[in-house]
């Protein structure tokens, strides 16, 4: 009976997110993303490149380091005269969908080589729009205040870019969200380039069900748990259950006391 359940679950899942047709990315902003993990060390900080493709009907936010690995890596196997090169770069797998007119937000993401897909709530943010402007490169912004998951962020948007979108779950200002910064300077959205896109290249597309498996977000982290407490074991979302591996080798991962969201509502 659980088993039938389970799969009308992922059945009315994958039926929902088959709603959401292909949009093509018209622009992108790019961010550099700080985030003090661990307020034990705040000299040690975590940055990343992260890229917001946007397109009319939907948006995806997901790093911009893979994309500059790849280059990199491209450009010096030609250099290399074909040789294996291999380039190390940290970077965030997670990939974050929005679709403001449904107001449906799903996050792709992975547990060790298994990759799934949720859906997870809208974020609604109540913003406290102020007076104070600023310019930020060439962009006219104007201020923002507003409160999400434990954090308070001040927010630089420009109503000229007629996106409700900005950086990770940051959205809802009559503009995109250029930069943001949360008022304990522990994490922060820095604007790094904005560019209009013409020739139909990037399409933000949920990935299929051959691409991922369907998931709760509950369900996603009791695995990531898991997986930290235990890294010797093989996930499943379908089934629910954790499995040991035989004769793993895995480390643990390093945890950090200071993630984005310090609260759940």
């Amino acid at each position: 009976m659980k088993k039938f359940y389970l799969i009308i679950l992922c059945f009315l899942s994958y039926a929902c997110h088959a709603q959401q047709k292909p949009d093509t990315a018209i622009a992108v902003i790019s961010y550099r993303f700080t985030h003090m993990r661990d307020t034990t060390n705040p000299g040690k900080l975590y940055s990343e490149n992260m890229r917001l493709y946007l397109g009319r009907r939907a948006s995806v936010y997901k790093t911009g380091d893979k994309e500059i690995a790849d280059s990199l890596m491209q450009a010096s196997f030609k250099a290399s005269g074909g040789k294996s090169v291999n380039i190390t770069k940290t970077y965030t797998f997670s990939e974050l969908f929005m679709y403001p007119a449904t107001q449906q937000f799903f996050i792709f993401d992975r547990v060790l080589m298994d990759k799934y897909l949720m859906e997870d709530e809208w974020p609604v943010i109540n913003w406290k729009i102020t007076d104070e402007t600023k310019k930020i490169s060439q962009l006219n912004c104007q201020k923002a205040i507003g409160a999400w998951r434990g954090r308070i962020y001040e927010a630089w948007f420009c109503a000229e870019l007629p996106f409700h979108a900005g950086p990770w779950k940051l959205n809802g200002l009559p503009g995109l969200i250029v930069e943001a910064v949360d008022t304990r300077q522990q994490i922060s959205f820095k604007f790094a380039g904005y560019r209009t896109l013409n020739d139909g290249k990037v399409v933000i597309k949920l990935p299929g069900k051959n691409e991922a498996k369907p998931a709760t977000v509950q369900d996603f982290n009791k695995m990531r748990e898991a997986i930290k407490k235990n890294p010797g074991i093989m996930t499943s979302a379908s089934g629910g259950s954790f499995t040991p591996m035989a004769g793993s080798s895995a480390k643990i991962v390093n945890s950090y006391n200071n993630p984005i969201e310090l609260t759940n509502h």
